[in-house]
């Protein structure tokens, strides 16, 4: 399976074949179906045995194991072994491109990296394709993205939770390894503090929050288990999509249905009040979809 995680390359004796087994490409199509295979063909395949394929995250080249030189020299015994082979890949067989970026979770203050800090990543539909710790000694996490965006939220005892969005543009502006690196830097925790949690998500013009916000949630509720002299309001955000009145009853409730979450799964309701802002607070401009959805928020004051 290639990194883009539809392409299938796989070796068969299933007819049309060349040699006694050949190289095969099939495309997901969904969960349950596959494109009909196709012959990679010659010189991919030949009249000897093919082993082994593997195709770069670019999708542009690759690599394969073949004991072909035995026929084009039959008369060197060294060749009757399994060669390796690099090859540039045809357009029309290549797979979806997929490239490495690096997110290194750092201190806000001091720039030294956290290690072991929990990473969450999502795609634009909600899509889990990450959970797992920063590296211990460089805090470091490896990504392999197609160049859409990417939601995260990061998590680590002493600090507030993080919650962002990594998008295109920023894959443009900085691209990683060296220059393709997204620096996530942490803040220390402390009452006064305020941060707002991006992906915490609902349905449309509803209070009710959709399954993919649980992570978030789960970020918030282990630090507030972590600090237990400290205390939160919940304040919730809108765009100014519709009247003040009804943004406004639709921040309230936002932000009473998160409360409502960190009650039932464990946190003292003393230590929590909710309240709205309706389209009061813009972080953005509402002119353009990017600045509405930044203004769609809730909000952490920790008390």
């Amino acid at each position: 399976m290639h990194f883009d995680g539809k392409t299938l390359y796989f070796l068969s004796e299933r007819s049309p074949s060349l040699g006694a087994s050949d190289f095969f490409m099939s495309t997901r199509i969904n969960d349950s179906t596959w494109s009909d295979p196709i012959n990679l063909g010659f010189p991919f395949n030949s009249f000897g045995e093919e082993f082994s394929l593997v195709i770069d995250k670019s999708g542009q080249f690759g690599y394969l194991a073949s004991d072909r030189g035995e026929a084009i020299v039959p008369s060197y015994d060294g060749l009757s072994a399994l060669d390796l082979y690099r090859f540039d890949l045809p357009k029309h067989l290549q797979p979806e491109i997929r490239d490495n970026y690096d997110l290194v979770v750092v201190d806000s203050l001091t720039l030294r990296s956290i290690g072991d800090a929990s990473v969450q990543l999502f795609n634009v539909d909600g899509v889990q394709f990450f959970s797992g710790t920063s590296a211990k000694n460089t805090g470091r996490v490896r990504l392999m993205t197609d160049g859409g965006e990417v939601r995260l939220s990061v998590y680590h005892k002493g600090y507030l939770p993080y919650s962002g969005v990594i998008s295109q543009l920023d894959y443009i502006a900085r691209p990683l390894h060296g220059n393709n690196v997204a620096t996530i830097k942490l803040i220390p925790i402390a009452a006064g503090k305020a941060f707002a949690l991006r992906n915490i998500l609902f349905e449309l013009d509803q209070s009710t929050l959709l399954p993919e916000s649980e992570k978030e949630l789960t970020a918030l509720l282990r630090m507030l288990e972590d600090n237990l002299d400290l205390n939160a309001t919940i304040i919730g955000h809108t765009d100014n999509q519709g009247g003040r009145a009804y943004n406004q009853r639709l921040s309230e409730a936002r932000a009473a249905a998160v409360l409502s979450w960190l009650v039932e799964h464990g946190i003292q309701p003393t230590r929590l009040t909710s309240e709205g802002r309706g389209m009061d607070k813009p972080v953005a401009s509402n002119d353009t979809d990017a600045g509405r959805a930044l203004n769609r928020r809730t909000e952490v004051l920790l008390r």
